[in-house]
């Protein structure tokens, strides 16, 4: 966040300003969309990103901590337009790599993502937090994987965040 930050160019709200940004959920639902996105950043949790199943065997999914949509004024905002995280599965054959595969792909648009919205104003605007759930039917235990989100703005302009790669825990590697 303090890349994004510097980045954006963003100063840290005092303590009362950081207070009084706490919004109810109507007043998240009835925010404005912003149109003109510009930048994309997604974080995630820096410890345990990881979705498991009730016993913890195995990884269903992984966190978007935050995924801030940049206007204009370089804050985040909600966004107009359809958000996609996608997970690619990374070849590690070094002799004859393959390009990235994609194994998920979510869509959230405008009305989708209003649960995921965040009520409370961080240093770098309002953002949202998901959970991405690819399921059982996907078994990524010891693979490497590339995540990523496009936001398609109105327009059909795609807006990309930059990607992480992860090795997903388990598959005795």
């Amino acid at each position: 966040m303090a890349a994004a930050m510097i980045t954006w160019g963003c100063e840290a709200p005092n303590a009362a300003e950081q207070r009084a940004s706490h919004l109810t959920t109507e007043e998240v639902m009835d925010m404005p969309l912003e149109e003109d996105i510009r930048r994309v950043a997604a974080l995630y949790p820096s410890v345990n990103p990881w979705i498991y199943t009730d016993d913890r065997s195995r990884v269903r999914g992984v966190i978007l901590s935050g995924l801030y949509l940049a206007g204009p004024e370089q804050l985040g905002v909600f966004g107009d337009g359809i958000i996609r995280p996608r997970v690619y599965v990374l070849d590690t054959d070094k002799k004859n790599p393959k390009p990235p595969q994609l194994v998920k792909e979510w869509s959230f648009d405008p009305e989708q993502a209003l649960p995921f919205r965040s009520k409370r104003r961080k240093m770098v605007g309002y953002g949202y937090r998901f959970h991405l759930f690819w399921g059982d039917e996907i078994d990524l235990a010891g693979k490497d994987i590339r995540v990523t989100v496009v936001f398609e703005r109105r327009d059909g302009t795609l807006i990309h965040s930059g990607q992480k790669e992860f090795r997903v825990p388990g598959g005795g590697r």
